[in-house]
């Protein structure tokens, strides 16, 4: 009977449209009984069309219609307040009911944006469904007390179903969630912070909050009175920091070379845990699940849920624009690499040693964040039309030995007879790729972080790169060197290929120092675009191939029914249907692709 009620009461119309929309379309504004016993609900709980018109008997609010084929209201809807002022946001309650196994899951499955009550997830079906319809009863029991309670929202991860740990409850009237709150409002008793909080009456209440509350590197040090740090502390822990953007910002501050700890988690964590250590995440982690208990419950308003959520995504955005920032920092800081490991050769009469590598590239990655520097226009917006797991500051020109590289005919002794058998013929590329593989990469195991290896380049990207190279560089690089060959290797990341020169340029290297060099500015420009149009050629190469093959085609088609004389007319389903015959019906179009 209470789930009947439920289904007709005001809470669920305004937010169930189905069924609001169902009510429209009987004169009486009922709901079938046939679509209330397909409810999930209902299901679970094993009721037929008996045992309903049976409890339907014992209800004031609903009843069943005349033709007795629906359940109808016994009073009109009531006009209610705005749901804002009713609803209020519970928190505390355990994330994963006594299931530890479903903890790692939850943990990496975040929810892209921001919970919304007014989305109805009370009805969703999930692999925790019978918990959740525990849980919603158990909370409705206890908030009862405070006034009638017309609905309950448990948000869930968009992927997984799995509950988020919080909840929405909305009231009848302003004054019950009102009195829920004061009742249940979180305090400060046995918290921990990471800056202690103001005291009382230090400030006026009505004052406005400061915005390095929700600014990078300064959240966390700002001090709050305490109902501010707290209201803070628990709308974050609801709020998702594992959304897309913040991820692809994070592995690009990765890739060029940023080896910290995220620090966007690391300040996450000392608002909303009071510290960022793994005891400590450890430990809120084993809060997470486990049986519900009222006294971990805390209520905040719903206007409160409205503020600090938009602040969280203000802070979150800044992270994403600072890790970009950093990002292209870091990117310019690698050009300075080259220019540095050059220096060191004509110093050291092209001997550099490993504390000299090591220190230009931890001044690269150590750059002060307030660096004016920015990244060459043209190389980024060519990086458009490049692969997409091109990084800019990876490509190395390597001038690769000859003597390393074996001949095209190789014999070996045959196991039938004496005679020698020659070995299957390798194309001078494929010979510089075996080389490279064996004697570089695979000694300074970089062989899994190369993301593209060009041994024999084009002439024209040769000689486009050859005559950018910055003056800094040496005569002997601006021309093939004698005795080499000129290979472009394209590592994954920056730090690969910092560690790549600081290998080849160490002495006691299997093959010795090369001569190579870290593209950058003017020279990796040249690179992207002499590879871009290289690519665009290819396009249009292979666009006029496919169109003379097609054209081929319908000419040797052509000539065998002409070779092979008349043949008799058929009846096919063209002629049938009165469509244009074949021979009269337009050519082919060849699409651009």
């Amino acid at each position: 009977m209470h789930q009947v009620e439920f289904y007709l009461s005001e809470g669920n119309l305004t937010h169930d449209r189905f069924f609001a929309e169902q009510m429209k379309n009987r004169p009486d504004n009922g709901i079938p009984i046939a679509m209330l016993l397909q409810c999930n609900r209902l299901q679970a709980l094993k009721i037929n069309e008996e045992l309903l018109l049976h409890s339907i008997k014992k209800s004031s609010l609903v009843k069943v219609s005349e033709d007795g084929l629906a359940i109808v209201r016994t009073r009109p809807l009531a006009e209610l307040a705005p749901r804002e002022k009713r609803t209020v946001l519970v928190v505390g309650i355990p994330r994963w009911f006594n299931d530890p196994d479903t903890v790692e899951h939850s943990v990496q499955d975040q929810a892209v944006d921001g919970s919304d009550p007014t989305v109805n997830t009370a009805s969703v079906s999930t692999p925790r469904t019978d918990r959740g319809f525990e849980m919603m009863d158990w909370l409705r029991d206890i908030f009862s007390e405070y006034g009638e309670v017309l609905y309950i929202s448990l948000p869930q991860y968009h992927t997984s179903g799995f509950f988020r740990g919080f909840a929405f409850v909305e009231f009848a009237t302003p004054k019950q969630a009102r009195l829920a709150v004061k009742s249940m409002a979180p305090a400060a008793d046995d918290e921990s912070w990471f800056v202690a909080p103001l005291a009382e009456g230090s400030c006026p209440p009505d004052a406005p909050l400061p915005e390095n509350a929700w600014k990078p590197r300064l959240a966390a040090r700002t001090a709050l009175l305490p109902a501010d740090m707290l209201e803070r502390r628990y709308v974050w822990r609801c709020c998702s920091r594992k959304n897309k953007q913040i991820q692809i910002a994070f592995r690009h501050l990765r890739s060029a070379g940023y080896r910290a700890p995220n620090p966007c988690d690391r300040e996450y964590e000392q608002i909303t845990l009071g510290a960022s250590s793994p005891e400590i995440r450890a430990k809120y982690i084993k809060e997470s699940y486990g049986e519900p208990h009222r006294g971990k419950l805390r209520v905040i308003r719903y206007a409160v849920w409205e503020f600090w959520k938009s602040k969280f995504y203000v802070w979150l955005n800044a992270w994403v624009e600072r890790m970009r920032r950093k990002t292209d920092e870091l990117s310019m800081n690698l050009e300075t690499v080259q220019l540095d490991v050059d220096e060191h050769n004509d110093h050291s009469d092209g001997q550099v040693t490993d504390n000299q590598i090591s220190e230009v590239i931890n001044a690269a990655n150590s750059a002060t964040e307030n660096s004016q520097t920015q990244a060459d226009s043209h190389s980024l917006d060519l990086c458009t039309s490049l692969p997409k797991n091109y990084v800019p500051s990876t490509v190395i020109l390597l001038f690769w030995p000859s003597k390393l590289v074996q001949d095209s005919e190789q014999t070996v002794p045959s196991p039938v007879n004496d005679d020698p058998t020659p070995k299957p013929h390798l194309s001078l590329a494929r010979r510089i790729r075996i080389s490279l593989e064996h004697n570089l990469l695979s000694a300074c195991s970089l062989l899994e972080q190369v993301a593209h290896m060009d041994p024999h380049p084009n002439e024209l990207v040769l000689s486009e790169v050859l005559s950018s190279l910055d003056k800094h560089t040496s005569l002997s690089s601006r021309s093939p060197v004698e005795n080499t060959y000129a290979v472009f290797i394209r590592m994954k990341t920056r730090a690969d290929a910092l560690t790549l020169v600081q290998f080849s340029t160490d002495l006691k290297s299997p093959v010795g120092p090369i001569e190579l060099h870290l593209l950058s500015g003017q020279s990796e420009t040249a690179y992207c675009k002499a590879i871009s149009a290289s690519l665009t050629g290819a396009a249009e190469r292979r666009r006029r191939l496919q169109f003379k093959r097609r054209q081929r085609k319908k000419t040797e088609s052509s000539d065998t029914q002409r070779d092979d004389g008349p043949t008799a007319p058929t009846r096919n389903r063209a002629n049938l249907s009165g469509t244009v015959p074949l021979e009269k019906r337009s050519k082919h179009i060849v699409f651009d692709e």
